[in-house]
């Protein structure tokens, strides 16, 4: 199993493009088939909070939930 670990401005790029409806359906099938699969940390988390622009933080946060990671836990 090949697994994914972007950075924050991979996780940004990819969240802008996911409007993008066919860019978003491709994203949802490469997950579906397990062709994608995300690893995150809650330093995703703390950085995309990181932002005077709450709705999109939001947005992100959301997307990167439907990502349906695997999460690298810190202490």
């Amino acid at each position: 199993m090949l697994l994914t670990y972007p950075d924050q401005n991979a996780l940004i790029a990819l969240g802008v493009k996911a409007w993008n409806p066919e860019f978003r359906k491709s994203v949802d099938r490469a997950l579906e088939s397990g062709s994608l699969d995300v690893v995150v940390s809650t330093w995703h988390l703390v950085e995309t909070a990181n932002t005077s622009r709450l709705a999109r933080a939001v947005e992100l946060a959301e997307f990167l939930d439907r990502l349906k990671p695997a999460w690298l836990l810190g202490q």
